[in-house]
């Protein structure tokens, strides 16, 4: 137990020992002569767009930075490009849908399964209904209503839900939450 103390006075002395140069250059910078920071002059700041009331001085300034930044041409031709490849893209017209039905699909049959598998078996369900009724190439079931149907996780899906299908020319059949 003395040794402990003795230790820790020890390590206390070293601190202070360390720390007295720290304050005695803390003292003589204090001391120092104030004229050394009159003598820097603050940098002044950019004129801002957005300020009121400019100079014309700053309005000159402000021009000649516009001009350094000039887009190189290779940089525009890019830009342009891309700017047709996006316009084409929205000029392109959206696929007519060809049938819109809503139906009322009954899922209690899910619950014959084990509780652990019964959303999964909800969403085949789905998917056989539209298959049957709607005879399409391919079927894409929206997050909404994915969501809807796991909302209550696997175990306890809806018992019922309403779902709007729409179906376009391709045969793709997307079914929404009504």
């Amino acid at each position: 137990m003395m040794a402990k103390k003795a230790a820790k006075k020890q390590k206390d002395e070293d601190i202070e020992e360390a720390a007295a140069p720290v304050e005695e250059e803390e003292e003589e910078e204090a001391a120092a002569p104030v004229e050394e920071e009159e003598e820097e002059e603050t940098p002044k700041k950019a004129p801002s767009k957005f300020a009121k009331g400019k100079a014309k001085d700053e309005e000159e300034e402000t021009d000649e930075d516009e001009e350094e930044l000039e887009v190189a041409p290779e940089a525009k031709e890019i830009f342009e490009e891309r700017s047709q490849a996006a316009k084409q893209f929205e000029e392109k017209p959206k696929e007519d849908i060809t049938e819109e039905r809503t139906y009322n699909v009954n899922l209690v049959r899910a619950r014959w399964l084990h509780p652990t598998r019964r959303a999964k078996r909800a969403i085949h369900i789905v998917r056989n209904f539209f298959t049957r009724h709607m005879k399409p190439t391919q079927i894409v079931i929206d997050p909404e209503l994915n969501q809807f149907i796991w909302s209550r996780g696997i175990q306890n899906p809806p018992r019922h839900v309403t779902i709007r299908a729409t179906k376009t020319l391709e045969g793709l059949v997307t079914l929404y939450l009504a």
